[in-house]
């Protein structure tokens, strides 16, 4: 009987046609990019300029679910049906319980659907959620459709209404279908967490509903956030319900025993000792800070400009080619009042050991200049007076690998921080075109960047570049703080256009199906610690946060650029000194 309940649920799809197909056959393979594409429609949903710019209500829109005569919301009725079973089907995943969640979920798709087509929809999202619900109509389902309601959705009008919808049996399904269960066995789901894609679709129908209940939008922007809840819900109705095991709460990375291998008691440390940082592999769980930092520091570069009048710029930078190229931002090495290049470019490579001390840390500079940049796209590169001899070029890793979710880090020198300093997050979302500029492609992410990272890496869990640091909001419109906002800008867009200015860099190889990245060979560079923080969080309680802080103690921007404008000046004054001495020694 379980069996034959799990063969009904429902696929929807973002395009009619698929909608058919997926609806006749519900064990057809989900299309590739069924998932990513409607994360990257919400994305760009979301961040297009009605919605951000739009007002935000001090109170929430009066708009809800489908109300009955009787005022009930029944998207409300279907909402706490949700809560009770999603629990019980992380911790147990019973077949029952699971299948009743997933015809939740189903309910919940039609609703919005129809929500969706009450309100000033687009023509070809009108006819792809027309032609959805029709042939979830046609299903065979349990509860089974009161026949008017099958009738109903099958020659929907272009514009339904609440009434009419909950008078063909809309009402009588869902109380069908939420109809009181049998107390089931206590569950325990505190060892599960949810599978990242079921994560992600979670996320993105919080962001959707904020949209109509908390956002002063338009009825046609309204009916877009509807729409895409629609199809958001369908594809939790055919995600990944049972999760996926907690990761331990230590930060240790373990290997998993093989399967013919059992830990013997109190099991004594291998004498055989591996690589001092282990590599991670393709799964979440294996992404290791220590790992990125330990490949990637090495290649990332403090960039300091100056002027003559004491004005100057801060930034971060990245070896990409073994003729000691650095790519960075525009904005860094671009000086706003000339629009030209800044007259001294300093390049400083990471010492093998930090000290905290930046007379100490930042010496021997590298003198650089501007070979190509684009403002628009806010990259740059440089070329070197001389290339470091042992140069590490950092690889770009193709974005179409990358996936809302991953885990990245960022290696720079945020002001106030310390110098090389390594902080982590997740990518968040993807953005075209961001400032209306056309192939400004960026990934969103929430890892920490400040004034001075600007220009750096953003890596992923190998230590390759994924994007350019080049964007932070910190305050909306209206005043209000925005917080882990920060923006990269592709590496393939960096690519496109290194390639037309003539450096040609190459994706890095994905490792093949099934292993990991090689583990570096052991390196000097340090590592930053894991710092302990006690923050009060009311009274008689304490709140400890684990934060990645860089071992080099908090710099002032504005010191280090007056400390490369004297080591500048001195080194000016010690040409000068030669100059003076030569020309006597030639004229006595």
């Amino acid at each position: 009987m379980a069996k034959k309940i799990l063969c009904v649920v429902v696929v929807l799809s973002l395009s009619a046609g698929a909608a058919f197909a997926a609806y006749a056959n519900p064990k057809k393979t989900k299309p590739k990019t069924g998932l990513a594409g409607l994360l990257s429609r919400i994305s760009a949903y979301m961040n297009s300029d009605p919605v951000v710019r739009s007002r935000v209500t001090a109170v929430a829109a009066v708009r809800g679910g489908i109300p009955t005569d009787q005022g009930e919301d029944l998207d409300q009725r279907l909402l706490d049906r949700v809560a009770y079973l999603r629990d019980r089907v992380l911790a147990a995943a019973d077949p029952r319980e699971e299948a009743a969640l997933r015809r939740v979920y189903q309910a919940l798709s039609v609703s919005q659907l129809v929500q969706a087509m009450e309100l000033p929809l687009e023509p070809d999202m009108r006819a792809e959620a027309k032609a959805a619900l029709k042939a979830w109509s046609q299903l065979k389902h349990a509860p089974p459709l009161p026949p008017s309601l099958k009738e109903y959705l099958g020659s929907l009008p272009d514009q339904p209404g609440d009434k009419d919808f909950v008078a063909a049996g809309w009402a009588r399904y869902c109380r069908e279908l939420t109809a009181t269960m049998a107390p089931g066995k206590t569950v325990d789901a505190s060892g599960r967490v949810p599978h990242r894609d079921t994560a992600n679709l979670d996320e993105a129908l919080q962001g959707l509903r904020r949209t109509w209940t908390e956002r002063a939008v338009t009825e046609a922007d309204a009916a877009k956030a509807h729409f895409l809840a629609g199809f958001t819900y369908s594809e939790l109705a055919r995600s990944q319900l049972k999760g996926v095991a907690a990761p331990p709460p230590d930060a240790t990375v373990r290997r998993p025993l093989p399967a013919d291998e059992t830990p013997g008691p109190a099991a004594r440390p291998s004498k055989k000792v591996a690589a001092p940082v282990a590599a991670p592999d393709e799964t979440e769980s294996r992404f290791n800070p220590r790992f990125v930092y330990s490949k990637a520091a090495k290649s990332v570069v403090l960039i300091i400009c100056a002027a003559e009048d004491g004005n100057g710029e801060l930034g971060s930078g990245s070896f990409i080619d073994a003729s000691g190229g650095v790519l960075t931002n525009a904005h860094v090495v671009i000086r706003d009042s000339t629009r030209k290049p800044w007259p001294n470019i300093r390049v400083y490579l990471k010492p093998a050991k930090l000290t905290g001390d930046n007379t100490v840390d930042l010496s021997s500079p590298v003198n650089a200049e501007v070979s190509s940049y684009d403002s628009a796209l806010d990259l740059a590169l440089l070329k070197l007076d001389r290339a470091p001899a042992d140069v590490s070029p950092l690889e770009l890793a193709d974005p179409e690998s990358v996936e809302i979710g991953d885990k990245v880090a960022a290696i720079g020198h945020p002001e106030q921080g310390g110098l090389w300093t390594l902080t982590t997050g997740v990518v968040s979302s993807l953005i075209a075109d961001i400032g209306n500029v056309k192939g400004k492609s960026v990934f969103q992410t929430d890892a920490s960047i400040n004034r001075g990272n600007s220009g750096g890496p953003l890596l992923n869990s190998s230590g390759d570049i994924v994007g350019v640091n080049t964007l932070m909001s910190r305050k909306a419109a209206d005043g209000l703080a925005i917080t882990s906002v920060n923006f990269a800008v592709k590496a393939d867009v960096a690519r496109r256009w290194m390639a037309k200015s003539g450096t040609k860099v190459a994706f890095a190889a994905p490792p093949p199906a099934g292993q990991s990245a090689a583990a570096p060979p052991p390196v000097a560079a340090s590592v930053p610690p894991v710092k302990l923080i006690e923050t009060s969080a009311g009274a008689g309680a304490k709140k400890v946060a684990k934060e990645v802080v860089s071992e080099s103690k908090p710099f002032s921007r504005e010191d280090v650029i007056a400390q490369a404008i004297k080591e500048m000046e001195d080194l000016e004054s010690e040409m000068r000194g030669e100059v003076d001495k030569r020309r006597s020694n030639l004229n006595p």
